[in-house]
């Protein structure tokens, strides 16, 4: 008997959502567990909005989108346990805090569903030792950009969320930096937790360098799709990841 397959950490299936006069899909699009998705597009081309699909902050208007197999739901805080989400921007981000409160914070409330807050805060502590983060003392309102984005990164995978979906993650982030979290997100992905990345970004070389699927997005539809080596040349891809590399360790 051959073994029926399983669907995809996420899944849409002619999912349409509209914004005025623009249209994003019907957009088909799987992330397996184990696997970073990284989607590529213009100003303009639906990223954003396909990421607030997917964490359920705004409903599509046609198709199917499902996650870990259940429909997103904002109201479903068991579910929002497993993700782990940065947007781009700091709309939610209480800049009052500091970093150490926030990630205190929301440790506390990922722990009301389960899992040690004290662990999770520890875990905080490692993974801003990944992004080169020591959080200043004081609110993050005086901040670097490059300094909340880390803050923001840390808070969404603090938890060890089983899906992580970050909408421009290496914006403000010096090569380094993002090289350490491109990393990263491969551990995750590799390790035996099987986590599911689902990013956006306009940084064509961390995506070269990092992408196990590469999408390109523009004008709401999938232009192209597949594992990089289907879509460029291998001499190509080496020279991007290099080039990436040496980017990175020139900052060490």
């Amino acid at each position: 008997m051959i073994p029926v397959r399983a669907l995809p950490a996420i899944h849409l299936a002619a999912a349409t959502a509209t914004a005025g006069e623009f249209t994003l899909g019907p957009i088909d699009l799987g992330v397996t567990s184990g696997s970073i998705h990284v989607v590529l597009g213009p100003n303009g081309a639906g990223k954003t909005t396909l990421l607030d699909l997917v964490v359920g902050l705004r409903a599509a208007e046609d198709g199917a989108i499902e996650v870990e197999g259940r429909v997103p739901d904002p109201d479903d805080a068991a579910r929002y346990r497993r993700l782990g989400f940065a947007p781009d921007g700091y709309h939610n981000l209480p800049l009052e805090l500091t970093a150490g409160e926030l990630w205190d914070l929301c440790a506390r409330l990922h722990a009301r569903i389960t899992g040690d807050p004290a662990a999770m805060v520890a875990q905080a502590a490692f993974l801003a030792a990944r992004l080169d983060f020591a959080p200043p003392a004081r609110p993050m309102r005086g901040y670097s950009h490059g300094m909340r984005r880390k803050a923001q990164l840390v808070s969404a995978l603090l938890h060890d969320p089983s899906v992580v979906v970050l909408d421009e993650p290496t914006n403000g982030l010096d090569p380094l930096a993002a090289q350490s979290l491109g990393l990263l997100l491969v551990e995750r992905a590799r390790s035996s937790a099987g986590v599911a990345v689902l990013a956006t970004t306009h940084d064509l070389l961390w995506a070269l360098r990092f992408a196990d699927v590469l999408t390109v997005l523009a004008g709401g539809e999938v232009k192209i799709s597949g594992p990089p080596s289907d879509i460029l040349p291998a001499d190509t891809l080496a020279a991007a990841a290099d080039a990436f590399d040496e980017l990175a360790d020139g900052l060490r």
